[in-house]
């Protein structure tokens, strides 16, 4: 098996619950879908540019480190671009990654961009949005499926079998991150009934 599918079926339950934790149907359905698309790039930026200073400061292997491109940069314009802040950096604390845990990790990330596909083209059918650029969601632009295609042939060399369950670890890790960070948030968003 592909590590990229064994990756796909091992965190397909993790992967759901992230998906299912963001924020958009805010962006596509609210009211003010201007500043919920701006709360959830604050909070996809916060998130992305922790977990991608932690991931290039533990990459080793010179394949991988010419591979990465960090992506919360394009939020941050993004972000500039409504007239809105960047927010501060989370910081957080993260483990050591191995070559194979750090495959997991980019497969979370290099993953979006493919989903980013499909918000992108819900987004353009949200009116108070149109006309804004989306850095974030157009970043490889017609190079997506390339980059996910060398994305696969990386992870294949990468990965040895013996490796496989720290590729899944990586990748559980990260969907971990994603999915803390944004129910988090939730709680922060949302007004207590305790009155």
């Amino acid at each position: 098996m592909q590590i990229t599918s064994l990756l796909k079926e091992s965190t397909a339950a993790l992967h759901q619950l992230t998906e299912d934790a963001m924020p958009l149907g805010r962006v596509l359905r609210g009211d003010s879908p201007f500043e919920d698309y701006g709360t959830l790039l604050s909070l996809q930026y916060q998130i992305y540019q922790d977990l991608e200073r932690h991931l290039e400061e533990q990459l080793q292997h010179p394949d991988l480190k010419s591979f990465f491109h960090q992506k919360a940069p394009w939020m941050a314009a993004d972000l500039q671009n409504m007239g809105l802040p960047v927010p501060p950096p989370l910081e957080g604390q993260h483990p050591a990654m191995s070559d194979a845990f750090a495959i997991g990790v980019l497969y979370v990330l290099e993953g979006s961009m493919l989903g980013g596909q499909v918000i992108l083209k819900m987004l353009k059918k949200v009116e108070s949005l149109d006309g804004l650029p989306h850095h974030f969601y157009t970043a490889y632009g017609a190079e997506t499926g390339q980059r996910w295609m060398a994305f696969k042939a990386l992870s294949e060399n990468m990965v040895p079998e013996n490796c496989a369950q720290e590729a899944v670890a990586g990748a559980n890790y990260a969907f971990g991150f994603f999915l803390e960070k944004l129910e988090g948030s939730k709680q922060v968003r949302q007004p207590s009934a305790v009155g």
